[in-house]
């Protein structure tokens, strides 16, 4: 039996409450003369002593009753999501642009896994985790939603696309979420690692080859689905010099690394693609998800202070009646 040290406190208080009524009166007695009680009444009393002194014995204990059953569903998938934020998803050859495209249709994927373990990364040049890891779908939504392509601007950091270094930051980040215990809930299964969500646009061109890092992630046995959105050398601009600035996708290299780490590549060329992809992923996600029956409880605390109150209220309107009736 486990004892509850918060109850404790509160019957004991109850308990001196009860002797200081009984020895710290106007008169020795609490009891009321006899001849002012019947034999009814002299038995009620009784009872409204034994109830509260079996309902201060029994508080500190904490009971608890099973009540009935509830199925619990387990959403052990960590989900992490690395988005491109280079200037080339700026592209409008998916309309509005590659970007509000990727992340209007991101978002609804995040609505629809509520209560997942979500975080995104976003890279170019140097990538970060831009949301930590987080089963508040709305916090997350909220955060995401604000995000503008302007707020990751052209500079020595994010020029570039470092896939490599994104995979890695990915993966130890699922690391980190996969040990993560949070209000008594598992947020992780070592049948289910995770899943790694790309979304770009470029070629890996800055810090570690993808490849390499393709060793870590199958140890892991963490799949990579990867979307390869827009078209190839599309015209985004020109720099100072008036040179065309087209967009470059490795597909090859895409295919690649979802192939070695069992996910899938998707190629995205239109705003609708982005819907029937994050579709197929929801179900991917979904269908590792487990069940359980729990039991609802019903605190027998919570009432046996009730019964204690109403027992000193009882008591306290006795010792009223006594302090009220004529001495003889």
């Amino acid at each position: 039996m486990i004892y509850n040290s918060t109850w404790i406190f509160i019957s004991l208080c109850f308990l001196v409450l009860l002797l200081v009524t009984y020895f710290f009166n106007l008169k020795p007695k609490f009891l009321l003369p006899a001849k002012y009680f019947n034999q009814n009444k002299r038995i009620l009393f009784k009872i409204v002593n034994l109830v509260l002194a079996f309902s201060i014995v029994l508080l500190p204990l904490d009971l608890q009753f099973v009540s009935d059953k509830k199925i619990i569903t387990e959403k052990i998938l960590p989900v992490q999501i690395m988005f491109d934020v280079s200037i080339s998803m700026a592209a409008d050859d998916i309309k509005p642009s590659r970007y509000d495209a990727a992340k209007t249709a991101l978002l609804k994927l995040i609505q629809t896994l509520d209560g997942y373990n979500i975080s995104l990364i976003a890279f170019s040049g140097i990538p970060f985790i831009y949301i930590p890891f987080s089963t508040d779908t709305n916090a997350i939504i909220s955060k995401f939603e604000d995000t503008n392509l302007g707020d990751f601007p052209p500079t020595e950091d994010f020029i570039g696309t470092a896939i490599g270094d994104a995979l890695l930051l990915g993966i130890k980040n699922l690391d980190k979420a996969c040990s993560a215990h949070r209000c008594g809930v598992r947020l992780q299964d070592p049948e289910y690692p995770g899943i790694i969500i790309l979304i770009t646009d470029g070629d890996s061109n800055k810090w570690y080859d993808p490849i390499q890092v393709l060793s870590i992630i199958q140890k892991k046995k963490v799949p990579v689905f990867a979307l390869g959105v827009g078209a190839s050398d599309y015209l985004i601009g020109y720099d100072k010099w008036w040179s065309p600035v087209q967009t470059s996708i490795n597909i090859p290299l895409l295919q690649e690394v979802t192939k070695q780490t069992g996910g899938e590549f998707y190629r995205v060329l239109q705003e609708s693609n982005f819907d029937e992809f994050f579709g197929y992923l929801k179900d991917v996600i979904k269908a590792q998800e487990k069940q359980k029956i729990e039991n609802q409880y019903i605190v027998l605390n919570q009432y046996l202070l009730a019964t204690m109150w109403i027992c000193v209220m009882f008591l306290l309107y006795i010792k009223m009646r006594q302090i009220s009736l004529p001495r003889t």
